[in-house]
């Protein structure tokens, strides 16, 4: 029984820990609130179709794109968000094989990809970085394809204890100048003003 107890304990304190990280601790839908999509994610936490049909067009801002993703969260219905818009990808962009996805989506479209696969299992990113490794070949000029792709990055680095590269990474990203400057200043700073906690002194 002290054992059963001991063993509860852990658990419990390994999701209150990731409960407070890079990925759940950063809120920054907020400032694109005034887009319809995004405050009916914030209240549903439901994928909907018209949702994921804005994420999978191209011509869209990737920045709303994202916070929509955001709002959404990391909560219980994460894992069934990403596997709808999978399935619903599959339908709209119908590629020869499920395995050939992700090779006909644009960078903007798979960031997205990658930080809801990241919010639906924030244990364990590995999945969600090869998918934003992706969307950053394809997308090397966009700031905020780099900025949510080190967002993710951050996660593991909190996953592997490595403190110091919690912050460095999404600073690298943030000193970095890109040729699309397309994340709000006021979105990027919510993020950093979480991940600034783990600055060096």
């Amino acid at each position: 029984m002290r054992k059963f107890i001991s063993v509860f304990a852990f658990m419990m304190v390994s999701l209150l820990s990731f409960a407070d990280s890079p990925l759940t601790s950063t809120r920054f839908y907020q400032h694109y609130i005034d887009n319809p999509l995004v405050y009916e994610a914030s209240e549903t936490h439901d994928l909907s179709w018209d949702m994921a049909e804005y994420i999978l067009d191209a011509n869209n801002p990737v920045a709303i794109k994202v916070a929509i993703v955001n709002a959404l969260s990391w909560g219980d219905k994460a894992e069934s968000n990403y596997a709808g818009l999978v399935s619903i990808a599959m339908d709209v962009k119908q590629p020869p094989s499920a395995s050939k996805l992700f090779n006909v989506l644009d960078g903007k479209t798979l960031i997205c990809f990658a930080y809801m696969k990241a919010l639906s299992d924030y244990f364990d990113v590995k999945e969600a970085l090869k998918i934003a490794k992706m969307a950053q070949k394809k997308d090397k000029d966009s700031y905020c394809v780099n900025f949510i792709a080190a967002l993710i990055q951050s996660q593991d680095n909190f996953r592997q204890e490595k403190w110091e590269k919690i912050y460095s990474v999404l600073d690298e990203v943030n000193n970095t100048t890109w040729r699309n400057d397309d994340l709000s200043d006021e979105a990027a700073a919510s993020v950093m003003e979480y991940i600034n906690e783990y600055r060096p002194e």
